[in-house]
């Protein structure tokens, strides 16, 4: 009972201390001081004053050069493919360039710039001299996990540092981002979104529409062609080869022979019942130590054995008890490998006669049936693509 309500006051403790901890960097934030670990690219922090940030400007000139390119009309694919062919690191492998302790990926895609990196300069309003700040918040006090939080709950302060660029350069700049955002009523998820990587590079392929078809891509060859080989397949193509590999797999399940069916059950059912024999036999050998343990002791209160040889048979008996006990758990463990063997062999059969003779993949059924799909570049000589599909199943 007392580690129980220690447990309950430790508990209560942490998260008091929580609340604090928050409450204190709510009114720091609210009074435009930065509070997080690392300051944003293109800044550092102030060595006088750890609340405020002051430009960096090596760092500084990046952030100009992307935001006057993307004002000249170049997209943030080739704005990432330009800062790529100069050499110049991304916002990672800059603090790792400069000291700062980053952990990321041990080879040359680590300091590449992407996409999604140059959206996210060209979306940050601290580049104007605003603070913003609690974008992500923990899900509760026992959990490190983060989630982003709507903008409405963003705290926003402005003028709190000098900014890099300029208002009406930001204005411009945020003007075409919103015109160039498709007014077409949001479409369905892909089929393969985030399920396809490339197998040169290991990232997530991207989407790109064409006409009437849709393509998956490699990212990383669009901001670098020698960076890695590239992958790029037609959607259509990737489902019809998905399609067929399931039937495949279909068929080698359903179609399993009645006999050699019956042999798999019959042995895992002939090993259970050996188990169980064995785990009724480990059962007796427990109790009957037990039981011996419980007579020894009762002989030396007696004075039929003295308390030398007392301690010397009470090791022998409590060490065959022991072993006894740690092989019925071990064999414990086999019986419900059994049971496991048997349940997602049933339940595999279950799955895969859902989708007997279907000729269209959904979404759901990726989901359900596929863990990721790699996609290689094509052979220059056959001019195929190789397709490996990691089964869930």
């Amino acid at each position: 009972v007392m580690r129980q309500m220690n447990g309950i006051m430790d508990e209560r403790y942490i998260e008091n201390m929580s609340v604090s901890i928050k409450s204190a960097l709510k009114v720091k934030r609210k009074n435009g001081e930065h509070t997080g670990g690392l300051a944003l690219y293109g800044y550092m922090k102030d060595p006088k004053n750890k609340g405020h940030l002051i430009i960096d400007p090596e760092a500084a000139e990046v952030v100009r050069d992307i935001y006057l390119m993307y004002d000249r009309g170049l997209g943030k694919t080739a704005i990432a493919r330009e800062l790529n062919s100069r050499g110049i690191p991304n916002p990672t492998q800059y603090k790792v360039n400069k000291g700062i302790a980053y952990k990321i990926p041990k080879n040359k895609l680590g300091t590449l710039w992407k996409y999604s990196a140059i959206d996210d300069v060209l979306h940050n309003q601290m580049y104007i001299g605003d603070m913003v700040q609690g974008k992500y918040g923990s899900v509760n006090y026992k959990s490190k996990k983060n989630k982003p939080k709507p903008k409405s709950q963003w705290v926003i302060v402005k003028g709190t540092h000098e900014p890099i660029i300029e208002k009406e350069l930001w204005d411009r700049v945020q003007s075409k981002i919103n015109s160039n955002i498709k007014t077409t009523s949001i479409t369905k998820i892909g089929t393969f979104a985030r399920k396809c990587k490339c197998e040169g590079c290991g990232y997530t392929l991207k989407t790109s529409k064409s006409h009437d078809d849709r393509y998956l891509r490699c990212p990383t060859r669009q901001v670098d062609k020698s960076s890695c080989t590239g992958s790029f397949i037609s959607e259509k193509v990737l489902e019809r080869t998905v399609l067929k590999e399931l039937n495949t797999l279909i068929n080698k399940y359903l179609n399993v022979d009645k006999l050699e069916e019956n042999i798999i059950v019959n042995n895992i059912r002939s090993e259970k019942e050996k188990i169980l024999k064995e785990i009724a036999q480990y059962q007796s050998n427990i109790s009957r130590q037990a039981k011996g343990i419980q007579n020894l002791y009762l002989d030396k209160v007696n004075g039929i054995i003295t308390q030398e040889q007392f301690i010397s048979y009470n090791e022998d008996f409590k060490k065959a008890k022991a072993e006894a006990e740690s092989l019925l758990e071990e064999k414990n463990k086999m019986l419900l490998q059994f049971k496991d063997e048997q349940d997602i062999l049933k339940s595999k059969r279950a799955l895969l006669e859902k989708y007997i003779n279907v000729d269209k993949l959904s979404r759901e059924m990726v989901e359900e049936l596929i863990d990721h799909i790699t996609v290689g570049a094509r052979d220059p000589i056959t001019k195929k693509k190789t397709v490996e599909i990691y089964w869930k199943i």
